[in-house]
């Protein structure tokens, strides 16, 4: 509800959708960071299948990443909260390392070695150095954060692993 009550006083509120703010930033960041690498958003003229000549199953990563190398990194966005206990990880759900896999399997099939970020808000209890998850292919699944702490933005990004 985008107006709050209360018992005496009304106010006006204003609400984001934070999953969109939050891949704006780390783009943004991402940008600012690493200017030599080719970031794009929102990529959105892929598709996991075919019927016909029409496209099934269209794709849409967050962040479509080349590095000066011609390495493609595929990265998403997520609004949410890891769980620290239960690393190494941390509760993530199936659905989206299935959509990280579907992303590698149309964006770097030509890659020896695919690296797949899930980039998260940082949480002070979140270990720093997270160790990759090796999927069935051998492509390598970073869970990534990045400190939103006021005042610290940069403090806490990571290492391109």
């Amino acid at each position: 509800n985008p107006l709050v009550g209360g018992m005496t006083t009304r106010a006006n509120a204003a609400l984001f959708d934070m999953n969109r703010v939050f891949e704006s930033y780390v783009a943004w960041w991402l940008k600012r960071q690493y200017p030599d690498w080719s970031i794009q958003t929102q990529v959105k003229d892929q598709a996991l299948g075919q019927v016909g000549e029409r496209t099934a199953f269209a794709l849409r990563p967050d962040l479509l990443i080349r590095l000066p190398s011609g390495e493609i990194i595929v990265a998403d966005t997520k609004w949410k909260r890891l769980k620290a206990e239960k690393a190494p990880t941390y509760d993530i759900s199936n659905s989206d390392v299935y959509q990280m896999l579907a992303y590698h399997q149309v964006f770097q099939t030509q890659q020896a070695r695919a690296r797949l970020w899930l980039i998260y808000p940082d949480l002070p209890m979140l270990e720093a150095n997270r160790i990759p998850i090796t999927l069935p292919l051998g492509q390598y699944l970073s869970i990534k954060t990045i400190n939103l702490d006021q005042g610290n933005f940069e403090a806490k990004f990571f290492e391109l692993g």
